[in-house]
């Protein structure tokens, strides 16, 4: 069994760690995409909680 790709998916609190922490995986790693989304957790109409997902697909190459 040969693992071929992984999509990790990191929270970072703000979009500047985000960025950082993509460039950081894509100078370690093959990456064949880089998302990141900002997130709002609501309560009655508050935000309450603001963040960032990174989800960073891997490509590992085959040997």
């Amino acid at each position: 069994m040969i693992l071929i790709k992984e999509v990790k998916t990191f929270r970072c609190e703000s979009e500047d760690e985000a960025t950082q922490l993509v460039e950081t995986i894509k100078k370690q790693n093959t990456v064949k995409k880089s998302v990141i989304t900002e997130k709002t957790k609501k309560s009655k109409g508050e935000i309450i909680d603001l963040f960032y997902l990174a989800e960073v697909t891997i490509v590992h190459e085959e040997a």
